[in-house]
């Protein structure tokens, strides 16, 4: 049952959100990243800048780059094996600008666990939320990756509005936002993933976010995605908020 309720699921989502076939058997898809875009549509008509933090191989790009064609997109990924990966697949589209360090609350160099599973890498180390969703998750090799504030880039961008700012930095959310306080200013929305069990150490859970967002002057709109276990147990969710003008 559980299987074809996931079938069910991915036919509903190749539908209601009007995808060509081309999307589905292209390397780039993503399920959960068009279910997200999918339903962040309903909110969003339109977008034209995109800051894509925590891109990995570039799937929330493409999906959003599907729905939003003339949206402008940067994507930031500090692994660097997966990076080149990512510019293999998306060099072709240049609305795309990809960028290899991290995104923070410093500028210099930081410890970074490479994982076996490139989804969970991330600059803290796996805390047990993660194992208990996904036993086989370990900690890899510690590698140096570069980071940036957002505030310290900013003169690389070109932001038009309507703009979004995409946040999926495994646990590191809270630290990329204060590092963006200033260029905060100029985003209009903000994608973030935020978990109720704590999958990371030193992960800022939901409560904390929510309050962070609402003292900087953005409140909820909806939950667009989330991460659940076959027993149906919610571990995170992807909400939608909007900036208060």
């Amino acid at each position: 049952m559980y299987k074809l309720n996931k079938i069910i699921h991915l036919v509903n989502i190749i539908f209601s959100c009007n995808h060509k076939f081309y999307n589905i058997i292209n390397k780039n898809f993503s399920v959960s990243s068009f279910q997200v875009v999918g339903s962040m549509s309903h909110h969003l008509d339109s977008i034209s800048t995109i800051i894509d933090v925590g891109a990995n191989r570039g799937q929330f790009a493409y999906a959003a780059s599907s729905k939003y064609p003339n949206a402008k997109i940067y994507s930031f990924e500090p692994d660097a094996i997966i990076f080149n990966e990512m510019e293999k697949r998306l060099k072709w589209n240049k609305n795309i600008v990809m960028f290899n360090y991290a995104l923070g609350n410093s500028d210099g160099t930081i410890d970074f666990f490479q994982n076996p599973d490139s989804q969970t890498s991330s600059i803290l180390k796996i805390a047990n939320g993660q194992l208990e969703l996904d036993p086989s998750s370990n900690n890899g090799e510690i590698i140096k990756v570069g980071i940036k504030k957002l505030d310290s880039i900013i003169p690389e961008f070109q932001i038009t509005s309507p703009a979004l700012l995409k946040i999926d930095a495994q646990g590191y959310e809270r630290y990329v936002l204060e590092g963006g306080l200033t260029l905060l200013e100029s985003i209009d929305y903000i994608l973030i993933e935020a978990s109720f069990i704590r999958m990371y150490e030193g992960e800022s859970l939901f409560d904390d976010l929510h309050s962070l967002l609402k003292s900087l002057r953005y409140y909820l709109i909806a939950p667009v995605g989330f991460l659940m276990n076959r027993k149906l147990k919610i571990y995170q969710i992807d909400f939608l908020y909007k900036r208060l003008k």
